[in-house]
């Protein structure tokens, strides 16, 4: 039968374009000018996969749509979204609406029937509904496909024991005609239980059987395999209320009504929180099947558990690498023009300072001007942090003598009613990393742990060595193989559940009080620790306090020593500098800072501005100080042009967010200097002069 296909589109042409692609493919399609037609043919007849555009007219876009069908009976149809992706809140509105997959219009017609497939291909069948052994996501151009082959293998056995249990049951109620059948079954039963037996040692899911006597339901049968998954015995999984004693009480209304729901339906697959012996919850997935006998009545439930607590976790893993990419995006942009703001901010404060006397009472509240700069761009780091698109200044470092310069101011932070535990190893750690971003990391996981501990407690602060191997990472899927120096921080306060847990490392996200935090301290941890090529991991039981795991790959380079960088003086020049900045206003008072620090300066708006000025002026012009992100041509599509033109031309790239940006790619590597946004007047002068004196780069 042909797959039917709802389209939910404004635009008659798209519609059109839209209906007549389907059609040609063999599917049977229909049209819906608005959201409201789109859910009034929803609930009128089944479709296998909506398809709908984010913006229309009328109080329902794509968006209200999308929660309207999986708040409904229908929430497994897929839905698929259409939108330009204008604004990185597209996709995070999506993901909150529940979308199963996005396209970017315009798109590739094969592209959009490729994801069709893919996304019909794995619906579970109807009927006796199979298991999923493949699961295949798509978003924002990265693919994931996750597969369980033991499904396969539990499918089967269910299938399987069902005929066992028909088959016995049609026995007794035939037993007094048919003793030699009887005999004969039985026999055959036999064999089919040490088959079942076969299978069962084979498979870590837990097989269990219940009778149905009028409106109770008896266990009467459950595999061994029980004490493993879960650490009761065989005996008391078969109590009557040991289950649900077992279900976690958020869960337990949930479970109970969708058990209701096996009766009508005939099957029931679902998950949960189980409560095993030693206190501990884990998510098992229930796949249960509903056995009537000859008069049709329901008259046994067969079913299987299976722990997917780290199915889970991987899952959970994939969700917040799409947040992170999606709110790191928005972060990154957001960032690069507030910089560009707080650049011109800091620059006409500073131009005014240099006119002011000494003595004057302005001077004051416009050096306060330029100290909250300093605390926005510090605001702004962590946007970029987290987002990873922060600029590292990588080099070897010794890992403990990093951290003891830090422990020791962290040790004035946390206050007198915390006991703080230092244990660092004398095996050598050098890692090739950005100094001040692993002090944040220590900084923010220390500070957390005072949050934590409001009565006073212990942090304990423990460096070591270690190795990773294969084996350890098939039981811990977020580790990586390699040699690491592993920092632990850990603290005595009132520790996490597995639901916060799964949320710390989301930007914004905190348990704290209004006022008490901005929720960035973790997710700015968390992407400096990925862009370092670092791992991180949480250990921690509500009651028992918390534990953080980061681990930094090693290097075999000799360290560099770490110096505290004092305020240079503030030097200028002659020579003629090219000034490239698209921001109007930062580049006029750009060029001021530097025409005030004796520079000759030519200041254009873009790239090709700044060809065509060395085209002109490039024997004269002595250096080139040009913004990464601009218009018709960027920073590195400049000096990629001219750079073996004018080979007496030094370089520095000016920028307050450069997509994609870290240690390994493209700015860190040339042969120039590197100047964050916002800069103040020293910072201006220092790189200014550092790249004169130093001349062209090799590279």
């Amino acid at each position: 039968m042909p797959m039917h296909v709802l389209v939910v589109e404004d635009s008659p042409t798209q519609a059109a374009a839209l209906r007549a692609l389907l059609e040609g493919a063999g599917y049977e399609v229909g049209v819906a000018a608005t959201g409201e037609d789109g859910l009034g043919q929803i609930e009128a007849r089944r479709f296998d996969v909506i398809i709908s555009d984010v913006v229309m007219p009328g109080p329902m876009d794509g968006y209200a749509l999308c929660r309207h069908i999986k708040a409904g009976p229908h929430r497994d149809t897929p839905v698929v979204l259409l939108t330009s992706l204008s604004d990185p809140l597209d996709i995070i509105h999506g993901l909150e609406c529940g979308a199963d997959n996005f396209l970017t219009k315009p798109y590739e017609p094969a592209h959009l029937l490729e994801r069709l497939t893919t996304l019909l291909g794995t619906r579970a069948t109807r009927g006796r509904a199979k298991v999923r052994v493949g699961v295949d996501i798509f978003f924002m151009g990265r693919e994931f496909t996750i597969t369980s082959e033991r499904e396969q293998i539990l499918d089967l056995l269910i299938s399987t024991f069902e005929d066992a249990v028909r088959h016995n049951v049609e026995l007794r109620q035939r037993e007094a005609e048919l003793e030699t059948a009887r005999h004969e079954l039985a026999r055959h039963a036999g064999s089919l239980q040490a088959r079942l037996q076969q299978v069962l040692a084979s498979t870590p899911a837990v097989i269990y059987t219940i009778t149905i006597r009028g409106s109770s339901l008896i266990p009467n049968w459950v595999s061994e395999n029980v004490t493993a998954a879960t650490g009761f015995s065989e005996e008391e999984a078969l109590h009557p209320t040991w289950w649900s004693d077992q279900l976690h009480p958020e869960d337990r209304p949930r479970v109970m009504g969708e058990l209701r729901t096996l009766f009508t339906k005939g099957s029931l697959v679902t998950e949960y929180r189980f409560r095993r012996r030693d206190g501990s919850y884990r998510w098992f997935r229930d796949a249960a099947r509903l056995v009537r006998d000859v008069a049709g009545d329901p008259s046994q439930i067969v079913g299987a558990w299976v722990d997917v607590t780290d199915e889970r976790r991987l899952q959970e893993q994939v969700r917040l690498a799409q947040k992170m990419d999606a709110v790191g995006t928005l972060a990154g942009g957001v960032a690069h023009d507030l910089n560009n703001i707080l650049g011109v901010i800091r620059a006409t404060a500073e131009l005014v300072l240099l006119d002011l006397e000494p003595a004057s009472a302005l001077r004051e509240d416009f050096e306060a001007i330029t100290g909250a700069v300093d605390r926005a761009g510090a605001l702004t780091q962590q946007l970029l942090a987290f987002g990873r698109k922060q600029v590292l200044e990588p080099r070897p470092v010794d890992f403990n003598d990093l951290l003891s310069g830090t422990v020791k101011m962290i040790e004035r932070i946390i206050g007198d009613d915390i006991r703080l535990v230092r244990r660092l190893t004398s095996d050598p750690l050098v890692v090739q990393a950005d100094p001040g971003q692993l002090e944040q990391v220590l900084m923010n996981l220390c500070v957390n742990a005072r949050d934590a501990m409001p009565e006073g407690g212990e942090v304990a602060v423990l460096t070591e060595r270690v190795s990773i191997d294969e084996e350890f990472c098939v039981t811990h899927p977020w580790a990586r193989p390699g040699e690491y120096a592993r920092l632990t921080v850990s603290d005595t306060g009132t520790g996490m559940d597995f639901a916060t847990q799964a949320r710390i490392f989301e930007p914004f996200f905190t348990t704290k009080e209004l006022g008490r935090g901005t929720g960035l301290g973790l997710a700015v941890v968390y992407g400096i620790v990925k862009q370092h090529g670092g791992l991180i991991h949480v250990y921690s039981e509500p009651g028992k306090g918390t534990a953080f795991r980061v681990y930094f790959p090693l290097h075999d380079l000799a360290p560099e020593p770490i110096t505290a960088a004092n305020a240079p003086e503030v030097k200028g020049g002659t020579e003629t500098i090219l000034l490239a900045e698209d921001d109007g206003v930062l580049r006029v008072t750009v060029k001021k800072l530097l025409e005030r620090l004796g520079y000759q300066v030519i200041a254009v708006a873009n790239g090709e501005e700044a060809v065509e000025a060395l085209a002109e002026r490039g024997d004269a012009i002595r250096l080139a100080v040009v913004d990464v992100v601009m218009p018709k041509l960027g920073g590195l599509q400049v000096f990629e042009q001219v750079h073996a033109r004018y080979p007496g031309l030094s370089f520095i790239f000016a920028t307050g967010y450069s997509p994609g940006t870290s240690h390994t790619e493209p700015i860190q590597t040339l042969p120039a200097e590197v100047l964050p946004k916002p800069y103040s007047l020293q910072d201006l002068a220092r790189v200014v002069r550092r790249a004169l004196e130093a001349g062209p780069r090799e590279g």
